[in-house]
């Protein structure tokens, strides 16, 4: 991403973009939470799982952002649209991976943790690339990043497959 980008103005087509990155997050996180229920790893029904995968993803992210906003008070625009296109991206990612799963090719937790993990790191190094942009150092976007958004998402996660993670 340019700095172009990264700082585009308060326009509709802007409007329109956040709208489309919103819908790609969104609708990504139930594709893919769906595809982990043709896995044979993971009980539940696909719309169980893309409830599950689409709600941890969602909170990580508001209490992500809502932290963000409140400790380190980025300019909001940019702040926003670092976020969107972030996610957008990572969604991408996993967009892989769920059809990989809906054909049938993987079956289990580990593939799609590796997956995850991959998506993860494809987005926090994005967002740290952003987010330099706005003056947010690498170093606080990374503790933010794993502890608020991936702690958050990973505790609800948790809530609805408690018996996936050792006790």
């Amino acid at each position: 991403m340019n700095a172009q980008i990264l700082h585009a103005p308060r326009t509709r087509s802007i409007r329109i973009e956040w709208i489309t990155y919103a819908c790609i997050a969104v609708f990504g996180s139930f594709f893919y939470g769906a595809s982990l229920a043709a896995t044979s790893d993971l009980a539940g029904s696909g719309s169980y799982a893309a409830i599950a995968l689409a709600v941890s993803a969602g909170a990580g992210w508001i209490i992500f952002g809502l932290c963000c906003l409140v400790f380190l008070r980025p300019p909001l625009v940019p702040f926003i649209h670092a976020c969107l296109v972030t996610m957008a991206c990572g969604e991408a990612v996993l967009a892989v991976g769920a059809l990989l799963n809906f054909a049938g090719l993987t079956n289990t937790v580990i593939f799609n943790s590796i997956w995850v993990a991959i998506s993860n790191v494809t987005m926090l190094g994005i967002l740290t690339s952003q987010f330099s942009k706005i003056g947010i150092r690498a170093p606080i976007t990374i503790a933010l990043w794993m502890v608020v958004l991936n702690g958050i998402g990973l505790l609800v996660f948790a809530f609805f497959y408690p018996d996936i993670f050792p006790r």
